[in-house]
């Protein structure tokens, strides 16, 4: 199939909106918290099992210490940093809102790369940027109204949870942005994707672990683990994105280029606003619409 990469780069945008939603749910049931060491925990456990099937290191204990301590740093950064408000955003305003916002990270990686890597912005690059931002901010700043609501405090608290959801989508996407600009720095191109991905896992469960450690929310994390509905949401989320998700992205990059492969991956925003309706009864406006198209605008130049 001549097309085989492009086709794989849609999946890979499928799998991402699927985990989206699905740990969106979850989080509801459980906590972001409680969900975001379950899920690394489920996904290390995918890797470990399909690396040993195809005879590979199981775990990259080989690599040099440097790798090792940059892709922690990077996986610390990234997942516990990130993660812990992407997923928190998931819970306040929902999976549509928050992977719009967490379309920044290529800016965010952008302005990382000029300031600590020296990477030089062109103006297509610049372009790109105005383009992703205005989409994002059209988004949120004009987004549907709600119900009508009598009571002047419940407005005033929702108004409060959505401004507290998209601060922490945008934390999110810098945790993210700064993971993968760390990683490039310590590693560049030439370690395993699988095995880059493992360590920053390996990492993100051992922060998270001692943030439960300080916090003294084991109880909390043992009882979410009770609850068999959320459970089934994780382990679904974790293979379909963390793992399938990552695996097919990878082997679109080798079959197509890596600009197409990755505006075609970046179109989860769009592809998720038809569930947002049908499932969720979200009300979407043509505007947001619109918004969200030049938002993937932006990041088609940017990639």
């Amino acid at each position: 199939m001549n097309n085989l990469g492009e086709l794989l780069a849609l999946a890979t945008a499928v799998c991402w909106t699927a985990t989206s939603m699905l740990f969106s749910e979850a989080g509801r049931r459980i906590g972001s918290l409680n969900l975001n060491l379950i899920r690394l925990i489920v996904a290390l456990g995918y890797f470990m099992v399909f690396l040993g099937l195809t005879g590979e290191q199981v775990i990259p204990i080989d690599a040099p210490a440097r790798v090792w301590i940059t892709l922690s740093l990077s996986g610390l950064v990234g997942f516990v940093f990130g993660d812990l408000f992407l997923f928190r955003a998931f819970v306040l305003i929902g999976a549509r809102i928050s992977m719009l916002i967490y379309s920044s990270v290529p800016v965010i990686a952008l302005f990382f790369g000029w300031i600590f890597l020296g990477e030089t912005i062109s103006f297509q690059s610049f372009i790109g940027v105005v383009l992703t931002l205005a989409g994002i901010a059209g988004v949120v700043l004009f987004r549907a109204p709600a119900p009508h609501e009598p009571d002047p405090v419940q407005i005033i608290h929702r108004k409060k949870i959505f401004t507290q959801g998209v601060l922490f989508g945008f934390l999110g996407a810098l945790g993210q942005a700064g993971g993968l600009v760390i990683a490039r720095f310590g590693t560049g191109t030439e370690f395993s994707a699988f095995g880059a991905t493992q360590i920053r896992v390996i990492a993100g469960i051992i922060g998270f672990g001692l943030i439960f450690l300080v916090t003294g929310r084991f109880k909390k994390f043992v009882h979410s683990l009770k609850n068999p509905k959320a459970l089934a949401l994780v382990f679904a989320g974790a293979f379909v994105g963390p793992f399938l998700g990552v695996s097919l992205g990878l082997r679109a990059a080798q079959l197509t280029t890596t600009g197409i492969a990755a505006t075609l991956m970046a179109i989860t925003p769009v592809l998720i606003i038809p569930p947002s309706i049908l499932l969720y009864k979200e009300r979407i406006t043509l505007l947001e619409v619109v918004a969200t198209f030049v938002t993937l605008g932006g990041v088609a130049i940017l990639v």
